[in-house]
Formats: structure tokens, sequence, C-alpha cells
């Protein structure tokens, strides 16, 4: 009896000892004991905070309706043989526009509309291309059907020549061209106007000045947080993410030295983060591994992918952005059952 009295007593006097030691390092140290719960509370959203990929419902609609206008071919436009661009249909522009500002409310960024007089200028840039039957960025004097509002054109736009019903979506993948120097411009948060040319078998798409939105912040992301399915981006060995910010004079971001994380269902990956900043975006390349095993987990549960990206420095604040992507395959029945974690700003952990 006596020893388990001392025992008791030698337990709760442990006990106050340790309440006392703890409360001094509250007062004294606060950030010890509440860091690991801090990391976790989000200091900021990633503007927009209520993107459609993250609700599963949306984005399949979302999804399938890209799907079904990758499959209408385009009609021909002009005569570039005769230097003659023509006029693109007006419903086919406006499926064009509506696909576009599909994929941007995806990645993040708001709707952007067409400038009559971009229109007029991508259209002399289009017929370049499709007069000469290849795209250049820098076509000579010597080119056919060649002006020089059409040479400023090319150089300031996305090219494509031939199968033109898939330019945008090609633009959007861009996966392999270096800086990913279409994709960017077309999701571009500062987008806001642009032209759209199509002549023959070529098409521009035209954006000069990246506006600068003094109201509203955005982080357009591509690959999208959220869902997302396999043929965006998971069918290659590697593939190049971006995240390309238009801020407004409150939310300042600044990537610095900012480096990238990832997780693929849970296991580290490969990745490069470029010391480049094109547009102001931060790029990084993600290898994927055995294609096999993402093929299996895709039919089971479906991928996940945990991306964190810091430190960054955000109203002054040091930070890293945290989401996470879950790939599924559209074709299976089985829709994925990986829980969606909150995308935003976190702080960052030295």
């Amino acid at each position: 009896m006596g020893f388990g009295l001392n025992m008791k007593n030698l337990f709760c006097r442990k006990t106050i000892i340790q309440l006392a030691l703890m409360t001094i390092v509250f007062f004294l140290f606060p950030g010890l004991l509440l860091s690991q719960d801090a990391s976790e509370t989000k200091l900021f959203p990633l503007w927009p905070e209520n993107r459609p990929s993250l609700d599963l419902k949306k984005a399949l609609e979302i999804y399938s309706e890209i799907s079904k206008k990758n499959s209408t071919r385009a009609p021909y436009f002009g005569k570039p043989f005769e230097c003659v661009s023509g006029t693109p249909d007006a419903s086919w522009m406006e499926g064009q526009k509506k696909l576009l500002n599909l994929y941007r409310s995806l990645a993040g960024s708001p709707d952007l509309q067409y400038s009559e007089e971009m229109n007029s200028k991508a259209a002399k840039g289009a017929l370049i291309t499709a007069a000469n039957r290849w795209p250049n960025h820098y076509p000579p004097k010597t080119s056919k059907c060649y002006s020089e509002e059409g040479a400023y054109v090319t150089a300031h736009s996305s090219l494509s020549h031939g199968a033109i019903h898939t330019s945008i979506h090609d633009w959007i993948d861009d996966n392999g061209v270096t800086d990913v120097g279409h994709r960017l411009p077309t999701i571009h948060p500062g987008t806001l106007k642009i032209g759209i040319g199509a002549v023959g078998d070529g098409m521009v798409l035209f954006s000069e000045d990246m506006e600068k939105n003094q109201k509203d912040s955005y982080l357009a992301i591509w690959p999208p947080p959220g869902f997302v399915p396999k043929y965006f981006a998971l069918g290659y060995k590697s593939f190049t993410f971006s995240i390309t910010p238009s801020m407004n004079k409150t939310d300042v971001l600044d990537f610095g030295t900012a480096e990238a994380k990832v997780k693929l269902n849970g296991w580290p990956r490969p990745v490069i983060s470029s010391s480049k900043r094109p547009w102001g975006s931060f790029l990084f390349e993600v290898g994927f591994g055995d294609q096999t095993k993402l093929e299996k987990a895709l039919k089971e549960t479906g991928v996940s992918l945990d991306v964190s990206v810091g430190p960054v420095t955000i109203r002054g604040k040091k930070a890293e952005i945290r989401y996470r992507i879950v790939f599924y395959d559209s074709e299976n029945e089985i829709l994925p059952t990986v829980p969606m974690k909150e995308p935003g700003f976190y702080p960052w952990k030295d």
C-alpha cells in the first residue's frame, strides 16, 4: 500500500513539474509547441479559391465538354495560295473562345475576350503560316504572302500548322516545349484579350501584353489542383508543371529560390525546378516512374500527386504553396476515392 501511494505521489509530482515546464515554454517559446499545428493552418487560398476542378462532378462535366470539342475538325478558311485570308466562321470562333475559357477556368484564370483588331492582325500571321506550310516565328521577307504586320504577329503568337482543330489542346499540353512557351500566354491570368487567326491549315493565337489585374489575384496552375483525367500529364514519362501568377498590389508573390517537391501516392518523385521565370511563372518537371504501377493504381483508387513549392514570399510572409492532383481514368467506371486536400499557401518550415 505504502509503495503504491509513494508511486502515485511521485507520478503526481512529475506531472505537475511537466505541466509547469510546458507552461514556461509556452509563454517563452510559443512557436515550439504550436509549430506543428501552425504549419497545417492555411495562410491564404490559392486564388481563385473556388476552382471547379476541386469538385469531381464539375471537373467531369468540363473535361467531357473539352473532349467533345477535340473531336471536331476545323473548316478550311481563306485561300492561302492566293494570299487571301478570308473570314473564319463566327460560330467556330465562338467555339474556340469557349474552349480556351474552359481550360482557363480549370487553371484558375478569368475568361478572356476577342479583340476584333487583334483577330484581324492574327489572320495576317496565319496567312503567312499557311502559305509557307510551316510555322515560323521569324519569317523572312521573301516568304509567300509576307507582310510586316503578319511577321510581327508571328513573333508574338502561338503558331500551328496542320491539324488546327487540336491546336488549343496542343498549346495547353505543350510538354517538351522549352519554357512551355505556348501554354503560359494561353492560360496566363493577365491575358484578357486575344486574337485568333485561321487560314487554310495555319492557326495563330495572338496576345501582346499580359495585362495586370489590379482588383483580383489569380494563380493559373497546370495541371490544375483537383481531379484531372490521366491524359493530362500522366501519360508521359515526365511532364512540365507550371504556376503562373497575376497578382494585385496587396498579394505580392515572390518565388525567389523556391524548389518544388512532389509525392506520387505518398512516394517522392524526382523533380527539376527551373531557375527561369518566363512570364513570371514557376516551372518544374516531374518524372512519373513505372507506368505499369500507375495504370494499376488508376484502376483501383486513382493516383494522387501532392505538390509543395517553397519557400515563397506572399504578402510579406514566408510560405509554401501546397495542392493535390488526383488523376483518374475517364474510361474506368470506378471514380477515384482519394480524398482531396485543401490547396493554399501554408507556413514555411525552415
